[in-house]
């Protein structure tokens, strides 16, 4: 079905007016909220590992002590920060198709009125555009406070390039956007089932290809130099049951006096990554015991894990989505699941409910992976058999990179990927200590 833009009005042939539209989505997008918020209401006490002992907890302060006030005043900046970033970000997309970004760019190539697949692409690009500009405040704010604390050293040049990069990888996006969108005018009923399964060879994909393709956009990567410590991080690698993985460093130096490691890939692209930033500043010792943690999320199948939770979140918002926008047009009083996106005008109001459920799931997503977690510290620890070292390590993310030891428990609850610090240095402890050693993961030889 072709549409037609109709000069100097908001209508189009076979699309109902945008407020209808808007009350419609609204009403069933506010439903599923409420669901959402009650079912995440209940787990954010859920949170829980293993009881750490009072004399472990008491012991973590001789390695990770009390928050500082410039500790504070940091994660008060960025808690804040976090929580304006959230809203702003929202509020650009609520702007977006209040002020009906998508006709007015579509307005201004009217020959794209007759390629539907074309319009969609058009429509995308100029929507990650307009919210990468809208986004540029908040990346100064978040920049300034990180260099101010001493935590950032971009260059200017860098700072934007990166932002380039990012708006690129979005705009990238525009064809996988034209085909959901045909999805949906193809199979109205069953285009969220549809593009759920081919969810899943692209997360497949993706985690294969990203260390290859994307990450050098962004850093470069040098292998491990041989010597003392590329050997015991091998040699580690081999007792875990993890076959010739890639070790490499990344010049994170460029950007960030931060340090941390990551595991990524799969199969030929499986590597561990360790910044530049760890290696200068952490002893050997330490090293190897966050290695031992990143080894502990290959070995679990933590990657293999999050693609199955990935496909299977991606399954229950696409649904939520489809809910949420059906309804938004009638034809003859039956429902239309989303039957304005014949007008790719309403991409911008699809992509603000979908984002609006993803926030929904944040605690959810962020307690799964504090359980990932509290596993690759286990396995971490029983594989290097070194806690002091693995406490003092866990520790410098605090002294060194000014992390709360002691956050609110709301706001773990709410979005932190990793247990507390005073938890997992108290675990660390425990474990030289032999209150956790009974807790040894089987699979560590």
């Amino acid at each position: 079905m072709r549409f037609a833009l109709c000069a100097g009005s908001d209508e189009v042939t076979g699309v109902p007016p945008r407020g209808t539209v808007r009350r419609s989505v609204g009403w069933r997008l506010t439903a599923l909220l409420v669901v959402a918020g009650i079912g995440m209401a209940a787990g954010l006490v859920a949170d829980s590992g293993d009881p750490v002992s009072l004399a472990s907890l008491e012991r973590s302060f001789e390695v990770l002590p009390a928050a500082s006030a410039r500790i504070r005043t940091y994660t008060s900046l960025r808690t804040g920060l976090y929580w304006f970033a959230t809203a702003w970000y929202l509020t650009g997309l609520a702007l977006a198709v209040r002020t009906g970004i998508a006709e007015r760019m579509l307005r201004l190539i009217p020959r794209l009125a007759g390629s539907q697949w074309w319009s969609a692409m058009v429509v995308w690009a100029s929507l990650a555009i307009f919210m990468a500009v809208w986004r540029l405040p908040v990346a100064l704010a978040s920049t300034h406070v990180e260099r101010v604390f001493g935590l950032s050293n971009i260059p200017p040049a860098l700072w934007i390039g990166d932002r380039l990069r990012d708006l690129v990888l979005e705009v990238a996006w525009a064809p996988g956007v034209a085909v959901a969108w045909w999805l949906m005018r193809r199979s109205p009923r069953r285009w969220w089932l549809i593009l759920a399964l081919g969810l899943v060879p692209v997360g497949f994909l993706l985690t294969v290809v990203y260390p290859v393709f994307i990450d050098p956009l962004y850093n470069r990567f040098r292998p491990l130099e041989d010597g003392p410590l590329r050997t015991r991080i091998l040699a580690m690698a081999e007792r875990a049951g993890v076959r010739d993985p890639a070790v490499l460093v990344a010049d994170h130096s460029k950007r960030t006096r931060k340090a941390n490691a990551y595991v990524t890939g799969l199969g030929p692209t499986h590597r561990i990554v360790l910044w530049d930033t760890l290696l200068s500043r952490m002893p050997r010792d330490e090293v190897l015991a966050i290695t031992a943690h990143e080894l502990g999320h290959y070995r679990l199948g933590h990657i293999w894990m999050g693609l199955a939770l990935y496909s299977a979140g991606g399954f229950l918002t696409l649904w939520a989505l489809a809910y949420a926008l059906g309804g938004a047009d009638r034809d003859n009083g039956q429902p239309q699941p989303l039957g304005v996106l014949g007008d790719p005008r309403a991409i911008p109001l699809a992509f603000l409910a979908l984002n609006l459920l993803l926030l929904a799931q944040t605690p959810l997503a962020s307690a799964i992976s504090r359980v990932m977690e509290r596993q690759a510290d286990a396995f971490g620890l029983a594989l290097c058999g070194d806690g002091p070292a693995t406490a003092r390590s866990l520790a410098s993310f605090s002294t060194d990179d000014l992390a709360d030891p002691d956050p609110s428990r709301w706001l773990v609850a709410w979005g932190y990927t990793h247990p507390p610090l005073r938890e997992r240095v108290a675990r660390a402890l425990a474990h030289e200590s032999g209150d956790a050693r009974q807790a040894r993961p089987s699979n560590v030889p």
